[in-house]
């Protein structure tokens, strides 16, 4: 309740208003015309400017927009939000394996008319993080807001509303079999290449996107014996994974280092003679 009582002074501006249920008391006279015998005011504190909440609304809106709540977005709002995730203590310390993962949102973020807050209380769904426990809830939760608030949507926010998927692992696939997945995720895809592997994709697997993106698909490794082919993009991959999908292509590798491939001597996408042997570099800290 304090946690939504000071967000709430960042939506409206910069006043802290005391939590509380009882707006006012009434009874209807002879006549059936409502008579107010008693309103409460709640204590109100000016705790911040409206110059630095606006920023602030700014900020969270970014969170939802690009930030660790991407998956609240919904074309045609504005949505403000912030994740969070903290880990429980007992007796003055932390409970290993206990978190409480939670998502606190508002809208529009130019001048919020409802504030949400979502908490999960030691999810169990093997992870803990809120942008995968609480932040999911937030966009159908918003979703059923807006529809209240407006009655229902126009057919053109409703088309508007698009799913989010994360782009699956199809680097090593058969063409066909991998742009049947794409296709299934309602995801369009323009392939290069004549072959009929796929050896890199962008944007990268695990990336989330949403239904409508197109994602690049580069191929090599076509059946025939063509003394040629396209240098896949390995970085990321782990040295055993690289060596297998170079080997099938029929390029040497040498490695040096430890961890995933985060350097490659030959470029992604270049064209190549079979047998040129492609040095990788590993890196225990590299990331996509």
């Amino acid at each position: 309740v304090q946690y939504m009582a000071a967000f709430n002074a960042v939506a409206n501006g910069g006043t802290w208003i005391q939590p509380h249920l009882m707006k006012e008391i009434t009874h209807d006279d002879d006549n059936g015309v409502k008579v107010v015998d008693n309103t409460y005011e709640p204590t109100k504190k000016n705790v911040a400017s409206e110059e630095k909440t606006a920023d602030l609304r700014s900020a969270l809106e970014r969170v939802v927009t690009s930030g660790s709540a991407t998956a609240t977005f919904i074309d045609g709002y504005h949505i403000g939000g912030k994740t969070g995730t903290a880990q429980k203590m007992e007796n003055g310390r932390y409970i290993e394996g206990k978190y409480i993962s939670s998502f606190v949102g508002m809208a529009p973020v130019d001048n919020p008319k409802v504030t949400v807050m979502i908490t999960v209380d030691e999810p169990s769904t093997g992870t803990y993080y809120a942008s995968q426990v609480a932040v999911p809830y937030a966009k159908p939760l918003f979703t059923d807001i807006f529809n209240y608030l407006n009655n229902k949507f126009s057919n053109e926010v409703e088309n508007k509303i698009m799913q989010e998927h994360v782009i699956p692992e199809i680097r090593g696939m058969k063409k066909d079999n991998a742009i049947k997945i794409l296709s299934d995720l309602n995801l369009e895809y323009e392939v290069s290449g004549d072959g009929d592997k796929v050896v890199s994709v962008k944007p990268y697997p695990g990336t989330a996107v949403k239904e409508g993106s197109k994602i690049t698909i580069l191929t090599s490794g076509s059946s025939n014996d063509s003394k040629n082919v396209v240098m896949p993009d390995v970085r990321g991959y782990s040295k055993d994974d690289a060596s297998k999908m170079l080997d099938d292509l029929g390029i040497p590798a040498t490695f040096e280092g430890d961890g995933v491939v985060a350097e490659q001597s030959i470029s992604p996408g270049e064209i190549i003679t079979k047998g040129t042997t492609a040095a990788l570099k590993l890196n225990m800290n590299y990331k996509d």
